[in-house]
């Protein structure tokens, strides 16, 4: 099962196009925790919306604390075997999911591809979607760094036993760079 973090405040423009997106997966056999940091929009609202229509998703209300907060959250919620991330304005394809989980299971680390770009996501349904994955190991870390992969943590597939084992988490000191400090720990 894998497990999808969502944090969300303050985004009710856009969240429902990222939950449709995730209502959308092929692949089922995950959850998605839909993490409210203290928004004072209707974002909580939508949330608790989607949880009320479909079982997939659930619903954590906190105190405003940032996004690294939002994320670790999640993380001691989750209970699937892998996690992803996704912010609650962004939006992926309805195969992501399956792509990462059919090509995810070799032993290496996956990246997959991202668009936040509505034109390129009508692009791509139209055109037809081509599977854009790239496993990696630990040799190629540096080249991935380089190439701008490593900072984000919303296109990869997590171990969620390497994230618990361990202890990592988002640092909730940082405003900037946070994500990238969390990926630094897990690889």
């Amino acid at each position: 099962m894998v497990s999808i973090i969502v944090p969300v405040y303050n985004i009710e423009q856009y969240l429902r196009m990222c939950l449709d997106s995730l209502a959308a997966q092929t692949w089922k056999h995950m959850e998605i925790l839909l993490i409210d940091d203290g928004s004072t929009d209707q974002s909580g609202a939508i949330c608790d919306e989607y949880a009320g229509k479909d079982g997939r998703f659930h619903v954590i209300h906190k105190e405003n604390g940032g996004v690294s907060s939002a994320r670790n959250a999640g993380i001691l919620a989750a209970s699937g075997e892998y996690l992803m991330f996704v912010d609650g304005d962004d939006f992926i394809h309805p195969r992501m999911v399956e792509a990462c989980m059919t090509h995810g299971n070799s032993g290496k680390h996956l990246l997959c591809t991202y668009t936040s770009d509505p034109d390129t996501w009508e692009r791509l349904q139209k055109d037809g979607w081509k599977e854009c994955l790239e496993k990696a190991d630990r040799s190629d870390f540096m080249m991935l760094f380089y190439r701008d992969y490593m900072n984000v943590p919303f296109n990869k597939l997590y171990q969620t036993e390497i994230i618990k084992e361990y202890k990592i988490c988002f640092p909730t000191d940082k405003d900037l760079g946070e994500d990238l400090l969390f990926n630094l720990a897990y690889y």
